[in-house]
């Protein structure tokens, strides 16, 4: 049995420096987004990708501490100006979840176009930061 959530969150209870996030444990995926930042359909769209993302790596066996660990390297190496500010670190090479973040993409993409949303729109919404 599938137990999804999508829940909106204030800033502090997202772990990373990122539009969204997700978690599993206990039969629960968790996907959440940052609240009152984005529009109602770029917040959808985000919390979609994290809940696909999270379920892939659910079932391909990447654990959310691996996601974590690479983040946190990823954001380090960002802060030291070692990637372009609209990077994110599940698009690096080197991500344990690389696939899985490129199907959420995917997906995200898709959402935007079924909301009415470019992904330009989307985009500039989420590095808006």
């Amino acid at each position: 049995m599938l137990d999804a959530h999508l829940k909106s969150v204030p800033k502090s209870l997202v772990r990373s420096d990122q539009a969204g996030d997700w978690s599993y444990g206990k039969g629960k995926l968790i996907a959440t987004v940052v609240e009152d930042r984005y529009s109602p359909e770029s917040e959808l769209a985000v919390a979609i990708h994290e809940l696909v993302e999270c379920f892939l790596c659910r079932k391909n066996g990447i654990s959310d501490s691996q996601v974590v660990k690479h983040d946190d390297m990823f954001n380090d190496e960002l802060a030291h100006g070692h990637h372009q500010e609209d990077c994110e670190p599940g698009d690096d090479p080197r991500a344990p979840y690389r696939l899985e973040h490129q199907a959420a993409t995917h997906v995200e993409r898709a959402v935007c176009l079924a909301l009415g949303i470019t992904w330009e729109e989307h985009c500039e919404q989420i590095n808006r930061q």
